[in-house]
Order: C-alpha cells, then structure tokens, then sequence
C-alpha cells in the first residue's frame, strides 16, 4: 500500500485515573469534573474512582465519565494519622492496627489498577 492507501491509524488513548473520596456534591467533584471537562478527549481517556457510592457517581456518569465504585477502600486521611513515636511499645500496636485498617484499601487498589490500566 502506498501513502494514501494506508489504513488511517487510531491515536493511543491515555487512560487517566482519578480517585474521589468525598461523599456530597460539592467543591471537590465539581472541580474534578471541571478539569476532566477540560481534557483533549481524543488524547486522554477520564476514568473515575469514588471511594462511595454517593451524588458524586451520578454527577460523573451524566457527564459521560467511566465510574466506578470502589468496594472495600478507606479513606485515610492525613488528618487522621498520628505521631508515632517508634519507641514506645503502645505506638507501634496503633501503627499496625492502622497498617491493618489500610490493608484492603492497598489490595483493592492493586486489583483496580491491573483491571481499569490507566
């Protein structure tokens, strides 16, 4: 085939995933569905992830937005950690029953990232 009898190739997508831990509507998925709005749809290809099944889905899914629901993850916060002094036997059991807590959310996560491949 020549030049213009080549088949026209498709562009390559990149999948982009966005977490969204909140639970309302508000000024977080606002502002996240603003910047996928703002995405080159046929260079990047939005895929969202709600930590809850709440007003948000539907915000992303009315939008044309691929959305999931995550199952067993949990949002921890920053501001819910602690200091954690290593020394002290006390910190380290409430290190590793947070660790613990933590756990699905990691495991969950990895079975999302090799289903969705962003």
């Amino acid at each position: 085939m020549t030049g213009s009898d080549a088949p026209a190739t498709l562009p390559v997508m990149t999948r982009i995933l966005y977490i969204h831990h909140g639970t309302g509507i508000g000024g977080a998925p606002l502002s996240l569905l603003g910047l996928i709005r703002g995405l080159d749809r046929t260079a990047f290809e939005p895929v969202v992830l709600c930590l809850y099944a709440s007003a948000a889905v539907g915000l992303f899914q009315r939008a044309g937005i691929e959305t999931y629901v995550a199952r067993t993850s949990r949002d921890f916060s920053h501001t819910a950690l602690d200091w954690y002094r290593l020394t002290r036997p006390r910190d380290l059991v409430r290190l590793a029953d947070r660790l613990a807590l933590a756990l699905p959310t990691v495991l969950e996560t990895r079975r999302l990232l090799v289903r969705l491949r962003p």
